[in-house]
């Protein structure tokens, strides 16, 4: 992710170090989902008005992330998933 930042920000975008690091304790938790660390950048998002726009950046670029994951798994699982459901 810090090499991601690095790219975007040579690019003239990118996430504030802190911004970044905030993020990166959040998904290394093992007790919090997806859904925990989206709900965590909300929440920052909403006490940090000098990094909310960063926040919501991040919470957006998060929210791609795991959608694309989550369709790319569902694609290749769809002969399982049909077995499992009778079809």
């Amino acid at each position: 992710m810090r090499d991601f930042n690095k790219f975007w920000r040579e690019q003239g975008t990118g996430f504030s170090d802190a911004v970044i690091e905030d993020f990166l304790a959040g998904i290394s938790r093992t007790d919090m989902l997806y859904e925990s660390v989206l709900g965590y950048l909300e929440t920052q998002q909403h006490r940090s008005a000098s990094l909310r726009n960063e926040y919501h950046g991040i919470y957006a670029w998060f929210v791609e992330s795991v959608s694309q994951i989550l369709v790319r798994h569902l694609t290749l699982n769809t002969t399982y998933i049909s077995l499992r459901n009778g079809s």
